[in-house]
């Protein structure tokens, strides 16, 4: 048999979205005409438009819904950063956030931009005592990623999003029940969230217009615990292995950023009071003394629930998957949570080395360090893994990707 590829489908920019859905349907029928018909893509038995319409009605009814994964569609969703946080849990997604580690947010009330402020003068002023020789440009960088702790989870962003056809619908289905879901429940966390699940739903639809595919297997979103069980729930019991599973605190910033390694499943439980777990506290603050002035302004804020608000993290998946997660935050350009975070998981992975089968026990030995004298397998920058070569560069190097305090 003769190998052959052709494109069949592109995506290109568009000013409106005219004729989207239509086009899209069309599509999704052309697609189930492969899975059902002995002709070719091109042939007419696929190609006639209004069988592949009809085509498209019948495998939405029947719950094939997979044709409907061809077609694409790019937004610009204006939204904040919980629900944006929300958006990037679904798995099959690509994203383009404004970045809240590289420009300047703008939280929505006074005394959030103050604190903002305040510390990310305080925190320049720390990282340049710290660290002489860096610029003041990298030194506004980092000031700017951790003052962003104090600002509230509803803080506006935008986000270039892409998901599939058949997605967006889900989507907007998920959006609905969470909304639904925390009309039931009083704490204001949830209560702001379900508003603007459901506003954000309604957005959805318009823009995608005929409703062509809905949810039949009740899903929702897994990445929140409380909102839909609408109880407290026991955390898991951790399994290091081949396949894994680890619990731990961290903030809400941390979370939005690991939650975007898509081959790893990611949860969080939190019940609306920020007090619950407490907030996270940057290392440069705590070592400069000011850890309880850092607590006092971000208590000041804590009914806005700012993205230093700590919350319970199940995280899920496979160890190969984590061993590449490793190859991303580990290392001395990754903020400072994240990495040190990522660290303390290898060292569980470390002392349950057993657990894994022989080729993981290799791979894990390729992420990690043992010193030359046989001493202890310990977590180390991704700059000395085996099976990695570093084309960014930073400041820290090897010696201090872990060890630094910004």
């Amino acid at each position: 048999m003769a190998q052959d590829i052709r494109v069949v489908a592109r995506t290109f920019e568009v000013q409106d979205n005219q004729g989207m859905n239509e086009d899209l349907t069309l599509l999704a029928g052309k697609a189930a005409g492969v899975c059902y018909m002995p002709d070719d893509y091109m042939e007419k038995g696929i190609q006639n438009t209004e069988k592949a319409m009809k085509r498209a009605a019948g495998t939405a009814k029947s719950g094939h819904h997979s044709v409907f994964d061809h077609g694409h569609i790019t937004f610009v969703v204006k939204t904040n950063k919980v629900l944006a946080m929300l958006l990037n849990s679904v798995g099959a997604y690509t994203t383009s956030e404004k970045s809240a580690r590289y420009t300047v947010m703008h939280p929505e009330t006074e005394l959030e931009l103050t604190l903002y402020d305040k510390w990310r003068i305080r925190l320049q002023g720390l990282i340049l005592e710290k660290y002489p020789d860096m610029s003041e440009k990298e030194a506004d960088k980092l000031s700017i990623e951790n003052a962003r702790y104090l600002i509230s989870i509803f803080t506006p962003t935008t986000m270039e999003y892409t998901i599939s056809f058949r997605q967006a619908f889900l989507t907007a289905d998920y959006l609905e029940r969470l909304s639904r879901d925390c009309r039931e429940l009083t704490d204001s966390f949830s209560s702001r969230l379900g508003s603007s699940a459901g506003e954000l739903a309604g957005l959805l639809r318009e823009q995608l217009g005929e409703m062509r595919v809905a949810d039949n297997k009740n899903q929702y979103f897994r990445f929140l615990e409380y909102q839909h069980s609408k109880r407290e729930t026991a955390p898991k019991k951790e399994i290091v292995g081949d396949s894994y599973t680890l619990v731990y605190t961290g903030s809400l910033a941390i979370l939005a950023q690991i939650q975007r390694h898509r081959t790893l499943r990611y949860s969080m439980f939190f019940d609306g009071n920020p007090e619950r777990f407490g907030f996270y506290i940057p290392t440069i603050v705590k070592e400069a003394g000011f850890s309880e002035e850092w607590l006092r302004d971000i208590s000041s804020v804590a009914y806005c629930i700012p993205q230093g608000t700590l919350v319970r993290i199940t995280e899920q998946g496979i160890f190969e998957d984590f061993a590449l997660k490793c190859k991303e935050r580990l290392c001395g350009r990754a903020q400072l949570e994240v990495t040190k975070n990522t660290e303390a998981s290898v060292w569980k992975f470390i002392k349950g080395a057993e657990s894994l089968c022989e080729e993981n026990q290799e791979l894990l030995t390729a992420i990690t360090y043992t010193p030359a004298d046989g001493g202890t397998m310990q977590p180390c920058a991704r700059c000395m893994f085996r099976d990695f070569v570093c084309t960014e560069g930073c400041r820290f190097g090897a010696k201090e990707a872990l060890a630094r305090i910004i």
